[in-house]
């Protein structure tokens, strides 16, 4: 039990101990897809709001990947954006992050498409944050059932540890008396 608390102490304080937690929480069935949509609809919402208020896309596109919390989503946009700065367009290097899913990528093509990729990026903050409320709807579904067993297996472990201990001191009793 000491070498999983050394162990969790690294991974929250260390940085590369965050690093690798970081890259191993998107792996993680349903929390992972949680995580993929919060930081999805973080970047859409931020990119979104500086573009409105008329930052250029390449000043927009570093505050807004400093504004991601996970490595792996940093460090793929912050290549797109290398790639946006030498003139590979807007929605290209977002691509081949392949960190957004089809619909996204749709959004952004059409946005930058038609000059209004603002816009495009509010509707995909919208449709990310609308799938972030499902799957933690979901997912709190889920927990809950487990939940319920979790506390009562450990109920269930406290009542037969009580009785065996009573069993335990009736039978000291009766050796006592009987002997």
């Amino acid at each position: 039990s000491l070498l999983f608390f050394a162990l969790m102490g690294f991974l929250a304080l260390h940085p590369s101990g965050k690093e690798i937690w970081q890259r191993m929480s998107l792996k993680i069935p349903i929390i992972g897809g949680i995580i993929e949509y919060a930081i999805l609809e973080r970047f859409c919402s931020v990119l979104h709001t500086m573009l409105q208020a008329g930052v250029a896309v390449p000043s927009a596109m570093e505050t807004t990947t400093h504004a991601v919390s996970n490595v792996v989503y940093r460090e793929q946009l912050d290549i797109a954006r290398q790639q946006m700065l030498e003139g590979a367009g807007f929605t290209q290097p977002l691509i081949e992050t392949e960190l957004f899913p089809g619909a996204a990528r749709q959004m952004f093509k059409v946005g930058e498409e038609t000059g209004t990729l603002d816009q495009q990026l509010e509707v995909a903050a919208e449709y990310f944050n609308r799938e972030l409320e499902y799957r933690i709807k979901t997912f709190t579904t889920l927990f809950e059932p487990i939940m319920i067993i979790f506390v009562g297996v450990v109920v269930g472990f406290v009542a037969i540890a009580l009785v065996s201990a009573m069993y335990g001191v009736l039978g000291g009793v009766k050796d006592v008396e009987g002997g």
